[in-house]
């Protein structure tokens, strides 16, 4: 009773090509003479079919995943607008899922254009990057995109500590070998002891060259004495101890002098220098920072001493061998700390649990706060710098640049600043710290330092017990996860977005803050999926289905799950869990008769899409129905990855598609849904004309409303399939 009489022939016309299609495994074998089935056929038709089946036999992979992948690369304002309107949600719940790998996706590409453009014009370049053994999944992930997109001549240059073979610095590493990058590896072993002996030298202000002359001279003496010993010769030969700069005296006759006390058991001065390089090798094994650390300790202990008299260092080798070693850096700086002042050592404890930069005005207040309730001082940023003086001037922090922060010279230092701290009391210390800048900091300053109160509170999350606090802990969390992920910072999301989940406690949680806790659970499940972390995403998206009381909610979670096994090229359970979730608003496909059904719904979009132009589909009316946007979005997404899943399906899932935009109103997968129709149209067998009418609606549709989002599907579709 639908079907007109004249939609009716076309479609008993249209029945052996759409036999075929349904039913082959591959959509390129369709003969192009079932496919020029309809009595206004031409031979342009025919050319045209000809020519899209070549075409598309050659590009069909690569416009499937194109087509697949593009649906997450911009973000959907369209939707983000809507839901601004609504005041109840207070985070944007209907914005596109994977916005934030949208952005990894720009950033990547165009970081590759940057890279491929510099390294091409001739000039030879190099990129060094320090401390990789820090780096993050995301800045690796980038760091692949620029060497993949690199051509000669450019060289990246890595530097790292050694770390784990599991470290995903050298996964990178291990995966780039398979590809045309060359890899050299250079160990960068610990200084020799002759250049320990130069750079030992030169802290102390020694000239090298003059001690080596004076040694060698005293090993000529001694060796002349031993001949003379050897000859009988009755008379001892005196041996002139010529002084050098770095003995601890000149002569034993000035020691003899001195009060008539007993002269130290020194070294001869020619080879002090090289007793105390031994030394140094044996305790710092050569390591460079090490090194200086280690004479700048001997130094504070009273080894070392200035002879402002002789104007040059002296020591005295045997006490330095009696005194306590440490073996490791930090330990050695941990000591040095220790010697610090007591507000010095609390300053610098603040530092390390900040992180390797603080500001000042951070610093002032934190220490006002914890250790000096009565001080008198008004400026904070005062406050700070008076107490860190002291580890500013003894080597351990460095102002930076704008002058407002401080920065620790190294990051053993500030290893050696965070263990002066109980282990027991490292998780409470974070919390206070998280709570005096969540409450002591101005307004107009908050956001600036919104992230250092969120990494405060998440190292100190479990703590937190009080029902109050767990609720702002909690939406402070969702905050810094949302920003994280808009910044491709995906494991850093992860992150927050886990320890908001976990002071979801009991079911008033759920019943109070609803919102606060599908948020979590769902943003925490998108992030899973970014991140590879499917396991997580599963659980997460069950505890969502499970607690759920909104039907948006619901098709939401099925989306990102959809999402993700499409990501991981499993297509027809894809396509099952979509549909699975489809039945929720009411949407179901045949299990039988698919043939049969998939003419009906042809007849009935043809007859919805007649006479239809641009401008009546603009003035579709807005989706008056919440849930139908999820709904929605998920058919379109479905419209796409059944092309590789399930293709019997296909072409019923393009037609619900439009129909239900044609009924609820306009979304962003709408052109791709309609390109996809056109697409059909002309597989199907019916005129060029239509489906190019078609084809030109969705262009124009993607260009108006600027949905960025579909524009690779509707350009695919337009000119690679009905204009090849």
């Amino acid at each position: 009773a639908v079907i007109k009489k004249e939609e009716g022939r076309v479609l008993y016309e249209a029945i052996p090509a759409l036999k075929k299609i349904l039913t082959c495994e591959n959509l390129d074998h369709v003969d192009d003479n079932e496919q020029d089935v309809t009595s206004n056929s031409s031979e342009r038709l025919r050319r045209k079919s000809e020519s899209s089946a070549v075409l598309h036999k050659k590009s069909r992979s690569f416009t499937l995943s194109t087509t697949l992948s593009s649906n997450s690369l911009f973000r959907n304002h369209h939707d983000r607008d809507e839901e601004k309107e609504r005041s109840d949600r207070s985070v944007n719940y209907e914005e596109d899922d994977f916005q934030s790998e949208s952005r990894s996706h720009r950033l990547n590409y165009l970081m590759k254009k940057f890279i491929h453009a510099i390294s091409t014009v001739g000039d030879p370049i190099v990129l060094l990057i320090d401390d990789m053994h820090w780096a993050d999944p995301s800045s690796l992930e980038l760091i692949r995109t620029l060497i993949l997109g690199a051509k000669n001549p450019f060289t990246f240059l890595f530097t790292y500590r050694p770390v784990q073979p599991s470290h995903p610095f050298l996964q990178m590493i291990q995966d780039l070998q398979h590809t045309h990058i060359s890899k050299t590896e250079i160990q960068l072993r610990n200084l020799r002891e002759e250049s320990v002996r130069e750079l030992v030298a030169n802290l102390l202000n020694i000239d090298s060259r003059k001690e080596r002359l004076l040694e060698r001279e005293f090993r000529n003496e001694m060796k002349e004495c031993e001949e003379v010993k050897d000859m009988g010769v009755g008379k001892e030969k005196s041996i002139i101890k010529a002084s050098c700069n770095c003995c601890m005296g000149s002569r034993r006759n000035k020691s003899k002098s001195k009060e008539g006390s007993e002269p130290e058991d020194l070294s001869h001065p020619c080879t002090s220098l090289q007793r105390l390089t031994s030394a140094v090798c044996s305790i710092t094994n050569g390591n460079p920072f090490f090194i200086r650390q280690q004479i700048i300790c001997w130094i504070d202990q009273g080894l070392l001493k200035l002879d402002v008299k002789q104007h040059r260092w002296v020591w005295d080798i045997e006490k330095i061998r009696k005194c306590t070693v440490l073996n490791d850096v930090v330990s050695m700086v941990s000591e040095k700390i220790r010697r610090l002042p007591e507000l010095t050592q609390h300053a610098l404890t603040i530092c390390a649990c900040i992180g390797s930069k603080i500001d000042l005005h951070i610093l002032g207040l934190l220490l006002r706060e914890i250790f000096l309730p009565q001080c008198d001082v008004d400026d904070n940023e005062i406050l700070a710098e008076r107490e860190i003086e002291c580890a500013i001037q003894e080597g351990l922090l460095v102002k930076s640049p704008d002058r407002t922060g401080v920065t620790f010279v190294h990051d053993s230092i500030q290893s050696a600043a965070y263990s002066l701290l109980d282990i027991d009391n490292q998780s409470s210390f974070h919390l206070q710290l998280g709570r005096l800048l969540q409450t002591k900091l101005f307004p107009c300053i908050y956001q600036q330092h919104f992230f250092t109160i969120a990494n405060q509170l998440a190292r100190g999350y479990k703590l937190i017990t009080e029902r109050e606090e767990r609720i702002d802990a909690m939406q402070i969390f969702l905050i810094a996860g949302e920003k994280s992920r808009a910044a491709s910072a995906f494991p850093e999301a992860q992150f927050f977005f886990a320890r908001g989940i976990f002071l979801i406690r009991d079911e008033v949680d759920w019943k109070d803050n609803y919102r606060m806790c599908v948020d979590c659970y769902s943003k925490a499940a998108e992030t899973a999926a970014l991140t590879g972390d499917y396991e997580k995403m599963d659980e997460w998206l069950n505890i969502v289905l499970l607690r759920s009381k909104e039907l948006d909610d619901q098709l939401r979670a099925y989306y990102i799950r959809v999402k993700a096994l499409a990501s991981q090229a499993e297509m027809e359970p894809a396509v099952d869990v979509g549909l699975e979730a489809m039945k929720l608003v009411g949407v179901k496909m045949p299990s039988r008769n698919v043939l049969m059904h998939t003419l009906f719904d042809l007849a009935k979009t043809r007859c919805l899409m007649k006479r239809k132009c641009v401008e009546d589909l603009l003035q579709l009316h807005p989706i008056e129905e919440r849930h139908m946007i999820p709904a929605l979005r998920l058919m379109n997404l479905l419209c796409t990855i059944s092309a590789s899943g399930k293709r019997t399906l296909c072409p019923l899932i393009c037609f619900k598609s439009v129909q239900l935009n044609m009924k609820y109103g306009m979304t962003e997968g709408m052109p791709a849904s309609i390109a996809l129709y056109g697409a059909l149209l002309l597989r199907f067998g019916f005129s060029i004309t239509e489906a190019a009418k078609y084809s030109e609606i969705a262009t124009t549709l993607q260009q108006r409303l600027g949905y960025k989002e579909t524009i690779a599907n509707v350009t695919m579709l337009t000119y690679g399939i009905v204009f090849p």
